[in-house]
């Protein structure tokens, strides 16, 4: 080792021909063993050669200072602001007090007892960014932000992962087939969206077979419900509807080959019920509406199926009011509790192309809702039968339960009426009057009036307005003394204080005068019996045999002639 001394220091060649100072000044700068230091206020500027280096061997410590044009600096560690070195390059503004950076990310510390940071200054349409690079790829893994559109992209994998802007959170900006899923403590698809197929599933892995799938197992501590969606306040648009949940009308595309047995906006499938536990469950549904919407909307509804046929192939049953403004067809049996209003309208129809069931199919309360009501009773029949109601308005007769039919039961001023083919009053009884009128209207003075009106005789040999022709033989069953084909009483007439000048069981006004032998009345065979007195006025008799007329006795009867007879 050779030692040199000038007027500057002591300078010290060592084994190796290294240059070694013992103590050295020049100007502001003393160095002094290990130590290079200036005069305070005084900056410390190492500045090597053009096309050389600065080697600096084990450790280094920079305490103020600026190293400048060092293409290398070779040092076991780097302390810059701090005494004490944390891992390869330790810059220190102050200490973050008893603690010591991880082993595995040790290269660079960086260290202050307050806020602490690294900043990146870019230009303003360059990147910044932190990469990420192993022997096959120099940025598989990234993180840079874009100064020219402010996006900070995350990349891992050479992918894209999460894109963040001031309006978007981008995940798999560039449409990888990349999963987004979101764990919780005990499920590890909490939400799970399938980069491949785009399915989304929460708490199940979404896949191919749903948009959307919701599966998840656990216990509520309280209302359980698999999904619930609500909203704590809507404000709709002007002139628009308002949906708590809305399902869009997407378009179903069929397969090329097969069959497809349901195709559906929404298909709800019944949930399994295990009764394992203690508890016990009153009412289960596969889709339960709790009650209709309240406020101030004109029509509120629980479930409104604005168009289209509504299939239900399962019972129905309605424990409530029911109100149907469209058509409904169902399949299966329905059962319908409570009351039922079927239309609004006189115009609104009701048709019925099926059997009422029951001995009482129909019960009707009429106008006062009281204990009193009407009941149609139907026998069981023994074939089929068929009840016919004419194209007329009226009243339908019934029996008042002792097998009689009663007309007008009220005593109204009701007419009773059947009309044939060619004539309204085939048959009158008039309520006001208590007269009948037979193929023709009742007739004052007259309580049976038999009217036939202008008709066309038959080509019969006999024809007449009244026909009294047994067409069965009467059979006796006791020893009668009178049997009569018409029997005709005679009248019981009260006078009062009235004068009645004639008066006849039986009174033929005139005899016809259009036929060649006009006669009121014409016995053909047989004999005529007057067991009365036989008064002859105006008239004459006329016989052409004397033994045809027989008088039995004079105390039986007699015949006299009055007025010239």
């Amino acid at each position: 080792m050779a030692t040199y001394k000038d007027l500057y220091g002591v300078m010290v060649l060592d084994d190796t021909g290294k240059m070694a100072f013992g103590e050295l000044s020049v100007d502001n700068i003393n160095i002094n063993g290990n130590t290079i230091s200036t005069t305070a206020g005084t900056d410390l500027n190492i500045t090597p050669l053009s096309g050389q280096q600065i080697v600096l061997d084990g450790a280094i410590i920079i305490d103020g200072g600026v190293i400048t044009g060092a293409t290398s600096i070779t040092s076991t560690t780097l302390g810059i602001g701090a005494t004490l070195t944390d891992g390869l390059l330790h810059i220190q503004s102050a200490s973050a007090g008893s603690i010591s950076a991880v082993a595995n990310a040790d290269e660079l510390v960086v260290e202050g007892s307050g806020h602490t940071g690294i900043t990146i200054l870019s230009g303003t349409s360059s990147l910044g960014g932190l990469y990420f690079g192993d022997s096959g790829d120099a940025d598989i893994g990234r993180i840079t932000y874009n100064h020219s559109n402010d996006t900070l992209t995350l990349r891992a994998g050479a992918v894209d992962a999460v894109q963040f802007s001031t309006t978007d959170t981008i995940f798999n900006q560039g449409g990888n087939d990349v999963n987004f899923r979101v764990e919780s403590d005990d499920n590890a698809n909490a939400l799970m969206i399938d980069g491949g197929n785009g399915g989304v599933g929460i708490g199940v892995a979404g896949n191919s077979s749903y948009s959307l799938i919701i599966s998840r197992s656990f216990t509520a501590t309280g209302s359980g419900s698999g999904l619930h969606i609500g909203s704590a306040s809507l404000t709709g648009a002007v002139n628009y509807p308002m949906y708590v949940i809305s399902i869009g009308s997407n378009t179903l595309i069929e397969a090329a080959s097969g069959t497809h047995a349901i195709a559906a906006g929404l298909g709800l499938y019944a949930p399994s019920l295990t009764t394992s536990g203690g508890a016990t469950t009153t009412n289960a549904a596969t889709l339960y509406i709790d009650n209709t919407m309240s406020g101030a909307a004109t029509g509120n509804y629980a479930l409104w199926v604005d168009a289209g046929t509504t299939r239900l192939d399962g019972d129905l049953t309605v424990a409530g009011a029911t109100t149907l403004s469209g058509a409904l067809t169902v399949t299966g049996t329905t059962t319908l509790n409570g009351n039922l209003v079927l239309g609004d309208a006189a115009a609104d129809t009701l048709t019925i192309g099926a059997t009422l069931q029951g001995a009482s199919p129909l019960v009707f309360e009429g106008a006062t809702a009281n204990g009193y009501e009407t009941t149609f009773a139907i026998t069981d029949p023994t074939a089929d039968r068929t009840i016919t109601f004419p194209n007329l308005t009226g009243t339908v007769l019934v029996d008042d339960g002792s097998g009689n039919v009663i007309l007008n039961d009220a005593s109204a001023d009701v007419d009773f009426r059947v009309e044939s083919n060619d004539n309204a009053n085939a048959f009158v009884i008039d309520g006001g009057l208590n007269k009948i009128g037979i193929l023709g209207v009742v007739t004052a003075g007259h309580d049976v009036a038999l009217r036939p009106p202008a008709r066309n005789a038959g080509s019969t040999t006999t024809n007449s307005v009244l026909l009294v022709d047994p067409l069965g033989a009467a059979t006796l069953t006791a020893n009668t003394t009178k049997f009569f084909t018409m029997l005709v009483n005679e009248p019981n007439i009260t006078l009062g204080a009235y004068a009645l000048t004639d008066a006849a069981s039986l009174y033929i006004q005139s005899a016809p005068t259009e036929a060649t032998n006009n006669y009121a009345l014409w016995v053909d065979a047989g004999a005529s019996r007057f067991d009365g007195t036989v008064i002859i006025g105006a008239g004459a008799i006329t016989t052409s045999d004397a033994t045809a007329l027989h008088v039995a006795s004079a105390s039986a009867g007699s015949i006299s002639a009055v007025a010239n007879a």
